[in-house]
């Protein structure tokens, strides 16, 4: 490689670090969302045992590990390589895994020109989902992303040995490396086979899975009270916050700049893939966006570069897409911290995990910061697969909250031997918002002789059991 293309790809290398890097570890305090603490308490489990784990105690009180292991590895690998603490290491693989599709997506483009490839980057820079769910949260697909873009640039290029090592690594990572097989109409049919042979770890997991999860793998046994949320349709606000509309729309124009390679193809086909199942419901519409981000990053760049040579009113139009995308990023990270914890919520989280082990009782969304940051059991958390009692676990924690009836919920309390209730201020608020009377337990249990508030930070309160029988004032009981 040239001089001129090596301090090309530093350049490459070195925005995506600062920008991955300030946007990962600067503006947000903890992780974004609840999913990377999963990850996280994999490769904490990982470190502390010094094998892959089996069993994960907290999680639904206790369950199988269910997970291809190589981003759990990786991320275990960072935390001893470096020394940093588990959290600072979650929050810094975003930014370095970004690095290989920044890298892939460059090199794809460089072709037609330096130029079109830095916007490429650029577009790919500013995609709010790729940023959300991949660089300020600590996500396997994240990792998946950037092996299968770097794929498509290994075959496009014809170098079969690296692609072959990328595809075995890809197997082992996420289960949306079956995308992979987008691959093998561009290739000969020998070594079509060989990729779809290299995907077998992943055939034999899927295999293995749904003998677990019976009909229910394909959506992960998510709840019917969830499906239709997790699983909804693509929305305005999905597109805005996904790609924003500059980019989406310039993606569109730089479809007519098609050259035919054999790149662009394998990026239309995985377009399409990603479309369909996003359509059929078997990916979220979220991950969706964020799959596609690296495809619209290619396309728009080609309508943005001939804007670039359009004169002072293209350039004007050309500046003011760049302005309004950095504002739309900016707005999506207002808009999605509400799925961050807070400093009072991660305060009570830490008095927990000081307290005697016991079960935690608590809002589903809560359950995955129970298990990981106060390393206590939960009832249920947003990792559902393989669990065939989600429903019903599910329908319980409704019934102890909601208290439909006091023996429901008393029952609740016996059934999995709940040591502590998890309640904050968006428990109350959401009740308020949905109308409900206050003759439920989050209203009532200050007045209930089977609880103790052990925590209080004015945000958070954690209450103990002490009695599992007659918890519900006679009024409330009277009532239902």
């Amino acid at each position: 490689m040239r001089a001129d293309g090596v301090r090309g790809l530093v350049v490459v290398v070195a925005i995506s670090l600062i920008l991955r890097t300030v946007l990962g570890l600067t503006f947000t305090p903890y992780l974004h969302g609840m999913d990377g603490y999963f990850h996280l308490r994999m490769a904490n489990l990982i470190v502390r045992n010094g094998e892959l784990p089996t069993i994960d105690p907290n999680s639904w009180g206790g369950r199988q590990y269910h997970y291809l292991p190589a981003f759990h590895m990786l991320l275990a690998t960072l935390r001893l390589a470096t020394g940093l603490n588990f959290e600072t290491a979650a929050r810094a693989i975003g930014p370095l895994i970004s690095i290989l599709p920044t890298l892939s997506i460059f090199l794809l483009v460089r072709p037609r020109g330096t130029r079109q490839a830095f916007l490429a980057v650029l577009a790919f820079a500013l995609a709010p989902y790729a940023v959300l769910k991949f660089t300020v949260n600590a996500m396997a697909d994240a990792l998946s992303l950037g092996l299968i873009v770097h794929a498509v640039l290994l075959a496009s290029r014809g170098l079969f040995p690296l692609l072959c090592l990328t595809v075995f690594t890809c197997a082992f990572t996420h289960p949306s490396a079956a995308l992979l097989l987008i691959l093998t109409p561009f290739l000969p049919l020998r070594r079509s086979v060989i990729i779809v042979l290299l995907l077998a770890p992943l055939w034999v997991f899927l295999a293995s899975l749904a003998l677990v999860a019976g009909q229910g793998i394909a959506h992960q046994f998510v709840p019917d009270l969830l499906y239709d949320h997790i699983y909804e349709p693509v929305t305005r606000l999905h597109l805005t916050i996904g790609f924003n509309p500059i980019i989406g729309l310039l993606a569109i124009a730089g479809l007519a700049f098609h050259d035919g390679s054999r790149g662009e193809r394998m990026l239309l086909a995985l377009s399409a893939c990603i479309v369909v199942g996003v359509m059929l419901g078997y990916v979220e519409a979220g991950r969706g966006i964020a799959y596609l981000t690296p495809v619209v990053a290619v396309f728009a760049a080609a309508a943005a570069d001939r804007l670039a040579t359009g004169g002072r009113p293209a350039g004007f139009l050309l500046a003011g897409s760049l302005v309004f995308s950095i504002l739309v990023l900016m707005w999506a990270f207002h808009f999605s911290f509400w799925g961050m914890m807070s400093p009072a919520q991660r305060g009570a989280l830490l008095w927990l995990k000081d307290q005697p082990r016991g079960t935690v009782a608590t809002w589903l969304g809560d359950g995955q910061w129970i298990a990981t940051v106060a390393d206590q059991p939960n009832i249920m958390d947003g990792h559902f697969t393989g669990r065939k009692d989600s429903n019903e676990r599910l329908d319980d924690l409704n019934d102890l909250f909601n208290v439909t009836t006091a023996g429901k919920a008393e029952e609740v309390l016996r059934k999995y031997d709940v040591t502590y209730v998890y309640l904050h201020k968006m428990h109350w608020h959401w009740m308020d918002r949905q109308g409900y009377e206050h003759d439920r337990l989050v209203y009532s249990i200050d007045r209930s002789p089977c609880f103790v508030k052990d925590f209080d930070n004015g945000h958070s309160q954690f209450y103990r059991v002490v009695g599992r029988t007659d918890c519900f004032p006679p009024n409330i009981a009277d009532i239902i």
